[in-house]
């Protein structure tokens, strides 16, 4: 939301930045988003296998946006027709004297593309439009207002949270703290025998060698774990489309899955055992890369192509992956299901499918209106299992019983007064949710000091495998796996499950920024002071230690942390 700042009296769906002066670039000035933005609705190159960590485009998790003027305030929310529009905010001194916030509905998707003229040698642009409109019928925005005359950021994050809940757009989960962990199986990697070259499986963390992790981190303390294992079926090493989670054998095989299975219920661990349906690079397990794959804007297949780390374009050379169109959702959740059943699997963990979505263009097919509905209804058959989401958009919320790899910043694309945790506000006390994996994502010292502001469980993912192993793979990024991290990250985990103990169950009311101090202010007169400082700071006649934090109920200390950073 835009808070006021020095140069700027009114407020807006993201942090307004100060005024630039002349000769900024005029990105400084307004902010566009496409709402959901993350997923392909057309041409674009993106690696959706795994996480993109040189992307540094914004994810919009739901169709809102906000103003706050003098303590009047509202929300603004697209109820139809929000999954075809963008976004857009600026700030008084580019296009008017007044801040503005507004939808800009799409009404035919249009795209142009770069075209080299061989004769002339000269590069031109073509713009190809779709021949059918959105499949939005129609395009509603809801305008609600604060009640409060001194409305606060909280007072908006309340009445919208309220509003979601009474629409079922968000259902209530067990909300307690837990240590999230994500196990990688193995990765594709050429390998040569004799000089010869093919395709192998390189083996990163076997089912027995997940349970000896799993000892090591339940001897560290940490009681409370929910387990995503990933990169482990015989689906994935194949390219095939991820319905199928029978395991392959590097990994353990169907006797391994058991053993671990069994353990874990032992234990009373939650085990999440990964799926996903959106991309595929081979077809296989009833799906074809021919003809069950979306069509871009010129009706070609969509193609997307993994990006080079170093130059982070698209590498054509590689195999491109492709996207399952929307009106196969269903019945991959289904296959997904009578799997899951098949092998007494009682978790799924859902990847690209819960934040990205993408328009089908040819013609007669769900565009991403559509799209969104045909994900809500795969949602649906798969809700029968307890499903933890990768970085869900709203219309994923209600199926979700857990969330991963949510936002602790913003992009850093734009420059802002500060960042918020909107997002946060409105699911925490109803949602349980995790950060990105902080030995992969782990860039800033206070990437830490804000899963306490937030509320946010801590997440990490881990390899038995020495990580060199993931040299020549498309998993070379995520060098961080080493367990070298593991009695670290328990001691976050545990650190972090005694501060949540106060804040169990409770929604985030309103949330302040004070420069370096930041106040989270929780349900029945209990808060948060956070100091990002590198001084002990006193704030609200509150000392709270340099990179430490606060607890406060009542008015009371009742809870003072270690220095974290």
């Amino acid at each position: 939301l835009f808070q006021p700042s020095p140069a700027c009296s009114s407020a807006a769906v993201f942090q307004c930045a100060e005024r630039p002066g002349r000769g900024q670039p005029p990105e400084l000035y307004h902010l566009r988003g496409r709402v959901y933005a993350g997923g392909l609705s057309y041409t674009a190159h993106r690696h959706v296998r795994h996480a993109d960590v040189s992307s540094r485009e914004e994810q919009i998790y739901l169709p809102v946006i906000g103003l706050n003027k003098d303590g009047g305030a509202f929300v603004a929310r697209a109820t139809d027709g929000g999954a075809e529009s963008f976004i857009e905010a600026s700030i008084s001194g580019k296009d008017s004297d007044f801040n503005s916030v507004y939808f800009k509905a799409i009404y035919r998707s249009a795209e142009n593309l770069s075209v080299m003229n061989g004769s002339l040698g000269t590069a031109g642009l073509v713009m190809y439009t779709s021949k059918e409109t959105t499949d939005a019928k129609r395009f509603t925005v809801e305008y609600s207002f604060t009640k409060e005359e001194n409305a606060t950021l909280g007072n908006m994050a309340s009445l919208l949270r309220e509003q979601l809940i009474e629409k079922g757009e968000i259902v209530k989960s067990d909300d307690q703290s837990k240590f999230y962990i994500d196990l990688y199986g193995g990765v594709s990697k050429q390998k040569s025998f004799v000089g010869i070259q093919y395709d192998g499986v390189e083996s990163l963390t076997t089912f027995s060698q997940a349970k000896d992790i799993i000892d090591l981190i339940l001897e560290s303390g940490c009681k409370d774990i929910s387990v995503g294992y990933k990169n482990y079926s015989k689906s994935f090493f194949d390219g095939e489309i991820e319905t199928d989670l029978t395991p392959a054998s590097k990994a353990g095989g169907k006797n391994g899955l058991k053993k671990l299975i069994k353990y874990v219920k032992e234990k009373s661990i939650d085990l999440y055992l990964f799926a996903d349906y959106y991309s595929f690079k081979s077809s296989g397990n009833g799906f074809s890369k021919y003809f069950d794959i979306t069509k871009d804007l010129d009706l070609g297949g969509t193609k997307i192509y993994p990006k080079k780390l170093n130059t982070n374009v698209p590498n054509n050379s590689a195999d491109p992956y492709y996207l399952l169109k929307p009106a196969n959702f269903v019945e991959a959740s289904e296959n997904v299901l009578k799997s899951a059943n098949k092998l007494n699997v009682d978790g799924i963990y859902l990847g690209d499918i819960s934040s990205k979505i993408s328009g089908d263009f040819e013609i007669g097919r769900q565009k991403r209106n559509g799209s969104v509905a045909e994900v809500q209804k795969s949602a649906e058959v798969l809700s029968k299992k307890s499903l933890l989401t990768s970085s869900p958009n709203m219309y994923m919320w209600k199926y979700t019983d857990s969330a991963v790899d949510l936002p602790v910043y913003s992009s850093e694309n734009h420059i802002f007064d500060y960042d918020v945790p909107f997002l946060q506000m409105l699911l925490k006390g109803s949602i349980p949710y995790a950060g990105y994996e902080m030995n992969l994502y782990n860039t800033n010292d206070d990437t830490l000091l804000r899963h306490f502001a937030f509320g946010q469980n801590i997440h990490y993912g881990f390899m038995a495998a020495d990580p060199s192993k993931l040299q020549n793979t498309e998993l070379v990024n995520l060098y961080g796996l080493s367990s070298a991290k593991l009695k670290e990250a328990c001691e976050y985990a545990n650190e972090f499950a005694k501060m949540y103990t106060y804040i169990k169950g409770l929604n985030i009311e309103d949330y302040v920024n004070y420069g370096n101090v930041t106040k989270t202010v929780y349900g029945n007169n209990t808060e948060v002071y956070v100091n990002y400082g590198d001084n002990d700071a006193n704030i609200d006649s509150v000392t709270v230690g340099a990179g430490s934090y606060i607890v406060i109920v009542n008015g009371e200390t009742v809870l003072t942390g270690g220095a974290l950073k």
